[in-house]
């Protein structure tokens, strides 16, 4: 079941692509997904459904910090995740996702001779965080 949450992620990777930015109602599937799954394996303590939580929370603070640099939409994709992942699987794909587009970035920069303000669509990175989190945990 984890494994539809990554389907809804590559599915909201497209829509970042090509616009930059993700439908709400794509966001909102990840999370019935993820509570689908939450469901599905009889549920978490309350506490590990916040802690679970934490990691699109804090993304979701520095996209407020960052004034436009990073979607909400993100925070909100890794909220779902880590809803129907859990918390480790999370924090493994955000991880993952960060140093991925960072490699990306730094290629675009060396090579295509892309400026700081050139921006990249980041779910793609969160999808491919998650589906290694999902394989390694």
């Amino acid at each position: 079941m984890r494994w539809l949450i990554l389907a809804a992620l590559v599915l909201c990777s497209v829509y970042d692509v090509r616009g930059l930015s993700v439908p709400i109602w794509a966001t909102c599937l990840s999370f019935v997904l993820a509570g689908v799954c939450l469901i599905q394996r009889g549920g978490f303590p309350a506490y590990e459904i916040i802690l679970s939580l934490i990691p699109g929370i804090l993304l979701f603070l520095y996209s407020l910090a960052a004034r436009g640099m990073m979607g909400a939409g993100d925070a909100l994709i890794i909220m779902a995740v880590g809803l129907g992942t859990g918390f480790l699987p999370a924090i493994v794909a955000i991880c993952l996702a960060f140093v991925l587009a960072a490699v990306f970035a730094a290629v675009l920069i060396v090579f295509f001779r892309k400026g700081r303000s050139f921006r990249i669509p980041f779910v793609p990175f969160i999808a491919t965080g998650t589906g290694v989190a999902l394989w390694l945990i």
